[in-house]
């Protein structure tokens, strides 16, 4: 039996060679920033490796998964690897606008997700919200030293005032003013990323224009894992991708280690041709109910049934369905429904319990060119609540 084993495996191995072919030559056309070892590097195909029909739709797949062009083609013939790009514009002006009930961010930056034609992403930004200045700035590369090593780093200023309103009236509003540093190594492989690294934070808190403040401060790890399983479309995306972060902090006003961790799961599929269906699931856990490093979530995917930031928990789990319904050119039509089951933080509405629906729509445009998202202009109507949302989006948010 052993023996019959041994000879069934050799062969599919012989088989398995035959059908693999050796790259004699790779090409890459149609990239005008774009560098070819970089690329390269990021798909993680050489010159001299062995490929198959098998491997060769992987590397397509992975080619498509990068934001910094549009794939055109991909061919293998007689050893000779082709790959056509189209590249999207790399240093892109980006506004900051985005207005979620009495929240506004107005604000200005740069995103080059394409530094120096190495397929980098920096980002320097600064903005004005209800309650001061904001600012940050972000390098990531993925395969900085090497295909599998890389390095992110990250300086952010954020201050927010935060409302909380339950049936349309104020119960509480809070100013926080957060200052953080943190840098990331990461390891890659295939189409998952692993990151670890310190982070260094400084965060106050001020209730009902209180001059005396609550003084959060300490140092750090921070660990993030993706996992991308999508091939990119025109527009959208196919497949899935799942983000996990954890953090280990210790702040000095706070007896004891905190852990603050979250996954979220986002998926895309097209139907009817031209018409997308999305799903979204978010779980988050800390471990104390304070206002040290809470959750705070609103008009985002997945809680379009609050305003800016005025839901702050301690734990969450919320699911998102989504139609988007293909208009005209770029234009999609959106019509979504969300439950979002969670316990808040002990200084807000006594740490409640929540569990509450959202119903809404909306419109999206997506620029083609450009790898930022376009405009976003949704309503969202709390169930439980009987509270309604207006969210409205252009280019990233901080």
């Amino acid at each position: 039996m052993n023996k019959i084993f041994v000879i069934i495996s050799l062969l599919l191995f012989i088989c398995l060679q035959a059908s693999a072919e050796i790259i004699k030559d790779i090409k890459i056309t149609g990239n005008t920033k774009t560098k070819d070892w970089a690329l390269l590097r990021r798909v993680n195909i050489h010159v001299g490796d062995n490929l198959t029909a098998e491997e060769l739709n992987d590397l397509r797949i992975r080619l498509s998964q990068n934001a910094q062009y549009i794939l055109k083609s991909v061919s293998f013939d007689q050893g000779i690897l082709k790959i056509e790009i189209e590249d999207k514009w790399s240093i892109i002006p980006v506004p900051l606008i985005s207005q979620s009930g009495e929240y506004y961010i107005r604000g200005f930056g740069f995103y080059e997700n394409n530094f120096l034609g190495r397929m980098d992403i920096l980002i320097p930004a600064v903005a004005w919200t209800n309650s001061g200045i904001n600012y940050l700035l972000i390098y990531n590369s993925e395969n900085f030293f090497s295909s599998n090593l890389g390095i992110s780093s990250l300086i952010v200023r954020l201050n927010t005032l935060s409302r909380f309103y339950r049936h349309k009236v104020e119960l509480t509003h809070f100013e926080s003013r957060a200052t953080a540093f943190e840098i990331t190594p990461n390891y890659f492989y295939k189409n998952m990323v692993f990151k670890t690294g310190p982070i260094f934070f400084k965060k106050e808190v001020f209730f009902n224009d209180s001059k005396n403040g609550e003084l959060f401060e300490g140092a750090g790890l921070r660990s993030r894992f993706n996992i991308k399983v999508y091939e990119q479309l025109d527009t959208l995306f196919k497949g899935f991708f799942v983000t996990a972060n954890a953090y280990i902090l210790k702040p000095k006003s706070y007896d004891g280690t905190y852990f603050h961790g979250k996954v979220e799961f986002n998926s895309s599929y097209p139907i009817f041709n031209e018409h997308f269906i999305n799903f979204s699931e978010y779980l988050g856990i800390a471990s104390a109910k304070t206002l040290f490093y809470n959750f705070s979530e609103g008009a985002h995917e997945g809680f379009r049934g609050y305003d800016g930031e005025s839901i702050h928990m301690q734990r969450y789990a919320a699911s998102m369905l989504q139609y988007q319904h293909h208009v005209w050119d770029r234009l999609f039509a959106v019509a979504f429904f969300e439950n979002t089951r969670s316990v808040l933080v002990n200084p807000i509405y006594s740490g409640a319990h929540l569990n509450e629906n959202t119903i809404g729509g909306g419109l999206r445009y997506y620029l083609k060119k450009v790898t930022i998202p376009g405009i976003n202009v949704e309503y969202g109507y709390n169930i439980q609540d009987k509270s309604s949302h207006i969210h409205f989006n252009v280019g990233l948010k901080l």
